[in-house]
């Protein structure tokens, strides 16, 4: 049943087979043997995936909790004080902030001097095992159903802003209907759904975005240089609304919160390194700058020194 486990978790019986150092043909025959014994067919396999069947998902939810406990409990008995050591691979998205993911994860190296880090920053939904990673950060309003282990650190918002440049010349939009008057662009990717991070859950764009993107940080910057109004994250942008760099418009139309998770695949037994850096995480996103209050000018000075 642990091999059953360890294939619905990987999703693959040849990453299961290299996770558990067997090879894939023993693999295979011990999860078949267990369907026959239990006279249930457990996996739908294909050429390309798997799935599970009813029967399935129940038997693997019984599984991964007593096989959790089970890890657990040995871990509390082998000690659970082992000194972080080794490699952490760690995935992030530009949404995030790298100067802010680059303060914690610097925090982090000078508190456990026996860790070393590999950063990736990486827009995509990426599956810590398929991608041999440790820990991926995720800024999502949901994250989509799996067996990998997630944990809410902290609350993003989205932002509408634009350069006050931008503003002065095409004017501000004072109700979402004005936004068809306006560039729109749009942060894109397979993370954040088919209509990207469109803020206004009950309010459609109107016409299409001017421009689209999968790379927050080329968002920013259009949006800098006065290509038109963007939707990011605040984690991204807060330093820029702060200094006037980017004026926020629209602030008064509620919009979902999203949700900056750690997602992990490693259940029950833990090793150190993520563990120690999971409550690391915990501790640094407890306040975020992105979530202390922001004292951008008002957006009335833009339209005085237009018309001054």
């Amino acid at each position: 049943m642990a091999i059953f486990v360890r294939v619905v978790e990987a999703r693959s019986f040849t990453a299961a087979a290299t996770a558990l150092g067997l090879s894939k043909s023993v693999v295979s025959t011990r999860v078949a043997q267990l369907e026959r014994m239990l006279g249930v067919r457990l996996l739908h396999r294909t050429t390309r995936k798997i799935a599970l069947t009813a029967e399935g998902v129940r038997l693997y939810e019984r599984c991964a909790r007593a096989l959790s406990d089970a890890e657990e409990a040995a871990e509390a008995v082998a000690g659970a004080s082992e000194n972080p050591r080794g490699l952490l691979r760690v995935a992030a998205p530009t949404s995030l902030g790298s100067a802010f993911v680059a303060a914690a994860v610097t925090a982090f190296l000078a508190e456990f001097p026996d860790v070393r880090v590999e950063l990736r920053f990486d827009d995509r939904l990426t599956d810590p095992l398929e991608a041999e990673l440790d820990v991926v950060l995720r800024v999502a309003a949901r994250l989509p159903d799996s067996p990998l282990i997630a944990k809410r650190l902290a609350s993003d918002r989205l932002v509408l802003c634009a350069a006050p440049t931008y503003l002065r010349t095409r004017g501000i939009p004072w109700r979402d209907a004005e936004l068809v008057h306006h560039d729109l662009l749009l942060l894109s990717t397979a993370a954040y759904g088919e209509r990207g991070l469109w803020p206004f859950e009950s309010h459609g764009m109107g016409s299409p975005p001017r421009l689209t993107s999968d790379d927050a940080l080329f968002l920013r910057r259009a949006a800098l240089e006065g290509g038109g109004i963007a939707t990011l994250p605040s984690s991204l942008v807060a330093p820029d609304l702060v200094s006037g760099r980017l004026r926020p418009v629209l602030e008064e139309i509620e919009r979902p919160d999203l949700g900056v998770y750690a997602v992990t695949a490693h259940r029950g037994l833990v090793p150190a390194k993520v563990r120690v850096f999971l409550e690391h995480l915990v501790r640094r996103f407890r306040l975020p700058p992105w979530r202390r209050p922001l004292r951008p000018r008002r957006l009335a000075g833009i339209l005085e020194a237009s018309a001054s």
